[in-house]
């Protein structure tokens, strides 16, 4: 694991749908700086598209870790997609679905000393439940 986030807490996540738009899941693992898992999380998202899967992902895990009070994390994620929305300067807003999630999490990020990276090392203790 990265040792470069200092003493903080680091959020992987992903999240997956079937098809562009399918039966859809979101989950993560919070660890600390020595690599142990804090939590780990999924949910089932219903229909959705992969975007907004990812995008979810972040947001329940930001939300999980506001709960429990952290205050510096960093998140790792493995969609470019998702880093380009988070890297905008702006918040977009109009019809898409992921607007209102976006929103969410730009409002979290308040709380939270935030880092926000590209990667692939996602390791989840289970699968996300994406079949029926």
């Amino acid at each position: 694991m990265d040792q470069t986030y200092g003493h903080g807490m680091k959020l992987n996540m992903d999240g997956a749908s079937k098809g562009s738009t399918g039966l859809a899941g979101a989950g993560g693992i919070i660890r600390d700086a020595r690599g142990h898992t804090i939590v780990a999380f999924q949910e089932f998202l219903g229909l959705a598209t992969n975007t907004f899967a990812e995008i979810s992902a972040v947001a329940k895990g930001l939300e999980i870790a506001h709960n429990m009070g952290l205050n510096e994390i960093w998140v790792e994620m493995d969609s470019k997609v998702g880093l380009y929305l988070f890297s905008r300067k702006t918040l977009v807003t109009g019809k898409s679905n992921t607007s209102w999630l976006r929103f969410a999490i730009y409002a979290l990020c308040f709380v939270f000393l935030f880092h926000i990276s590209f990667g692939k090392e996602i390791l989840l203790p289970t699968t996300l439940p994406t079949k029926q």
